[in-house]
């Protein structure tokens, strides 16, 4: 996703206070894939959930608190249940409009769940 990546940088130093980062499941792959981003850390997952989760937590701050990957492997294994089962559902993807839409509206449910998300 060069381009994507373009974007992203474009806005982070024209002074917008836009903030990007870069995912790499393997340490050193994204200065061969894209030499352009030297200077760019990016953030090592290992290709897995956990690894994932930790990345993202370390980015965002909760409004509950600290969270780690362990409190967010729970909530993802029931994500990913939900995903196979509107996968099925809908031919095999989450890539039509639909399934997205579907997903993102069951994992709002699934943090509500949670407690990750306030309830008022």
């Amino acid at each position: 996703m060069p381009f994507e990546a373009g974007l992203a940088i474009a806005f982070h130093l024209n002074g917008s206070g836009h903030d990007c980062a870069f995912f790499e499941s393997k340490q050193y792959r994204l200065q061969s894939s894209l030499s352009d981003l030297n200077g760019f850390d990016p953030i090592i997952h290992d290709g897995n959930a956990r690894g994932v989760l930790s990345a993202l937590t370390d980015l965002f701050e909760s409004s509950l608190g600290p969270v780690d990957a362990s409190d967010l492997m729970p909530f993802y294994g029931k994500v990913a249940e939900d995903a196979v089962r509107i996968k099925a559902r809908n031919g095999n993807t989450l890539f039509r409009a639909t399934s997205f839409r579907q997903l993102v509206i069951q994992s709002q449910y699934r943090a509500l769940e949670a407690g990750f998300i306030p309830q008022d």
